[in-house]
């Protein structure tokens, strides 16, 4: 089972955001999509406080990872969610990548690029949020 990762940010949630998607491009990931839920609740008739799902990886590493052990493709790309609470406070939640190695019975290789995506994850988020 992955471990959720919260951190609060200083900054609004459209600096926030924005920072995520700066320091994804800058570590040389590709952003595979943006989920707004924000307006899909409202394009069904809900109402939710700012909320994207950043959702992001590198195909060469992620696919050597998934040649490794295909099922790791339920867990990638990886994901970074930005969210608002009903403070007006402003997180960020991600996966700690390196406890999926677990669940797909990773080769020790595998498990060392893991970790430093892992590592990669953790800096892009604790980098957006101060």
């Amino acid at each position: 089972m992955e471990k959720v990762i919260t951190l609060h940010s200083t900054l609004d949630f459209h600096q926030t955001l924005e920072r995520v998607i700066q320091n994804i491009q800058k570590k040389g990931f590709k952003i595979f999509a943006r989920i707004d839920h924000t307006e899909e609740a409202k394009l069904a008739g809900l109402k939710l406080n700012p909320t994207q799902l950043i959702i992001f990886g590198n195909p060469a590493v992620g696919t050597f990872l998934m040649q490794d052990k295909q099922t790791c493709g339920i867990d990638l790309p990886a994901k970074i969610l930005v969210w608002e609470d009903s403070q007006n406070s402003v997180m960020l939640s991600y996966h700690e990548m390196s406890t999926f190695s677990r669940v797909h019975h990773l080769s020790k290789r595998s498990e060392e690029v893991l970790q430093k995506i892992s590592e990669t994850v953790q800096s892009i988020c604790k980098e957006a949020t101060q």
